[in-house]
């Protein structure tokens, strides 16, 4: 059980780094749900506290330079943040087929 603390106190502290990206965070709580599987109500992506979680997956991929595996619904979620960050050939793709 000691172990178990000493293994949440070191994610609390990993979660008030100044330099953590969204993708760190959900690497991290996968990591309690495995040890903890309780808390994955709580910690998952589909969580309810998550208000919107194609947007936070597909968020988590982009941050992963994963944005060749978005699902359409993450695309469609994350769509304003590609088109910021320059020409992407996902998103001009999926423009020029509903042109």
């Amino acid at each position: 059980m000691n172990e178990t603390f000493s293994q949440l106190d070191s994610v609390i502290k990993a979660l008030q780094s100044d330099d953590l990206k969204c993708a760190d965070v959900r690497i991290l709580f996968d990591g309690v749900m495995r040890e903890c599987p309780r808390t994955e109500s709580q910690l998952s992506s589909s969580a309810k506290i998550v208000a919107h979680p194609e947007f936070e997956s597909g968020f988590v991929k982009i941050q992963n330079d994963q944005t060749n595996n978005l699902t359409d619904s993450e695309k469609s979620a994350v769509r304003l943040l590609l088109r910021e960050s320059g020409p992407n050939p996902i998103i001009e793709d999926e423009i020029n087929s509903n042109a």
